[in-house]
């Protein structure tokens, strides 16, 4: 996996490539990724204060628009495997709520079966996004940095002229 920073002009940023930026094959599809981005610093100020948290991250939070080159297979596929996450996600909390709302001999097996599912949603969750995905973060020169890419897609915004492509 490698990473690619991209020099953050405006709100919109195009990647204007022919390749995946999960895969690396050839593709003329396209998907457009919409967020917020802080610099990794702020998170040291939730150890002091969570207010303090908030407030740095209101002030300092940038919304990005990020056009890339990204199959629609690959991308459908981290979508699915998402909402499979959130669903036995819910389902694991249906489970917890059933076994307090139960409160009696049954609601260990239920907390625990619960929290089982729970975990196990997790864990499935994070490392679809760390498998399937892409991230996008703010460096220190508040430049965008897409992380997670495929190598050949890392080498094709190095191989062309990254100015012209960064305008929207």
């Amino acid at each position: 996996m490698a990473d690619v920073t991209l020099p953050w002009a405006a709100e919109k940023v195009v990647v204007d490539l022919d390749t995946c930026v999960k895969t690396g094959r050839p593709t003329n599809e396209t998907v457009t990724l919409r967020g917020t981005t802080t610099p990794l610093w702020i998170t040291v100020l939730l150890v002091f204060s969570v207010f303090g948290y908030l407030l740095a991250t209101m002030l300092t939070m940038r919304r990005y628009e990020l056009k890339v080159p990204f199959t629609h297979a690959a991308y459908d596929h981290w979508n699915r495997r998402r909402w499979a996450a959130w669903a036995a996600g819910l389902t694991g909390g249906g489970f917890l709520a059933g076994a307090v709302a139960a409160n009696d001999g049954r609601s260990g097996v239920l907390a625990g079966v619960g929290l089982v599912i729970l975990t196990g949603a997790v864990v499935f969750g994070v490392a679809n996004s760390l498998r399937n995905s892409v991230g996008v973060h703010v460096n220190r020169d508040q430049d965008l940095v897409i992380v997670r890419t495929h190598p050949s897609f890392a080498d094709a915004v190095r191989a062309a002229a990254v100015e012209p492509l960064a305008r929207a």
